[in-house]
């Protein structure tokens, strides 16, 4: 509870000085755009990106609203949109308004290092994060890193981080789904059944963990279990494009190929006019055996310089085309 509604201006943090009138005013209701961006679907964090945006209309010189708009675009950057190139650049000018208007921030340092990572400087994104945590610790700035070093295969240092992120919030619904991505990509398969094990106890996983999840099953041969999890997650989120290209990806790596193709069809999953990053074009095109056509979603995906590019290397789903000259030519390109 401390982490999530601690004071985030950096003077009152140290004790240097109290909190002004404008941070009384408004600090509920940064707290509850906080709230709605930590649910993290597409649907909250697009309420949370509204109310954020209304927020800094209001309050201007407050830090922590700029930094809430940084981090719901890079949040939606994140999670297949057509334009996160777009997303990108205006999270970099709100999260540069938020170090401008206080510079000791460690959340506006560890946004910044997530958005240098999306633009590829890695030298500087990893500068941006030690500085984050040099100026103290935050669940959100431990889990920020901890994906950078994931990104780059670095697991025994990015569950390091995670450990520590877990420690201070172990109800968050963002970090539950970067447990999962770690435990997909790294494979570390027996701590994946003991987590699950134990988080379950306190209810339901989020619909990105549930699906991550789903892919580390596939990886241990539960096939069965994947495909309920899919199922279950099918039934919650309606049209959004989004999950339902994750759950024919799910479908189709399972063994159920006619219903991913099917699926996929129907809901126009590839067609020119989706709603999806050509990057999550890629990984589903790959599940349902098309290579050729995988990566010539992933050229287009460069070419975009989309924002989930730089999983591409850790990322378990391209396994099949490792070998690959195109997919080895972006690796080396994107990192």
């Amino acid at each position: 509870m401390l982490s999530r509604i601690a004071p985030r201006a950096s003077i009152v943090r140290r004790y240097l000085g109290t909190p002004t009138q404008t941070l009384y005013q408004f600090y509920s209701k940064a707290l509850a755009a906080e709230s709605l961006l930590e649910e993290g679907t597409v649907v909250t964090i697009s309420d949370s990106l509204k109310r954020f945006e209304e927020l800094v209309l209001e309050a201007p010189e407050y830090g922590r609203l700029h930094c809430g708009v940084a981090q719901c675009y890079m949040a939606l950057a994140q999670r297949g949109a057509r334009s996160s190139k777009e997303f990108v650049s205006r999270a970099s000018e709100a999260c540069k308004r938020a170090i401008a208007i206080d510079s000791n921030a460690i959340d506006a340092h560890s946004t910044f290092g997530c958005i240098l990572a999306q633009e590829w400087n890695w030298k500087a994104a990893e500068e941006s994060f030690r500085k984050a945590l040099r100026l103290g610790d935050q669940h959100a700035a431990h889990r920020q890193f901890a994906q950078f070093l994931l990104i780059h295969s670095r697991f025994d240092e990015s569950w390091k981080h995670f450990q520590i992120a877990e420690g201070m919030d172990p109800f968050s619904a963002r970090q539950k789904s970067s447990i999962a991505r770690f435990f997909y990509y790294s494979r570390w398969h027996r701590e994946a059944k003991e987590y699950y094990a134990r988080v379950m106890q306190y209810g339901p996983l989020p619909i990105e963990a549930t699906l991550i999840r789903a892919f580390t099953e596939i990886q241990m041969g539960e096939l069965k279990n994947a495909v309920a999890l899919a199922q279950g997650v099918r039934r919650r989120v309606g049209t959004v494009q989004l999950y339902l290209a994750t759950v024919a990806e799910i479908f189709a790596l399972s063994n159920e190929m006619d219903q991913a193709r099917s699926f996929t069809v129907s809901s126009g999953l590839l067609a020119e006019q989706a709603s999806l990053s050509y990057f999550r074009k890629a990984c589903l095109a790959l599940a349902l055996d098309e290579p050729a056509r995988s990566l010539e979603f992933l050229s287009l995906s460069f070419k975009r310089k989309e924002a989930e590019l730089p999983w591409i290397a850790a990322d378990p789903r391209f396994d099949k085309i490792r070998g690959d000259a195109t997919y080895q030519s972006i690796v080396r390109a994107v990192l």
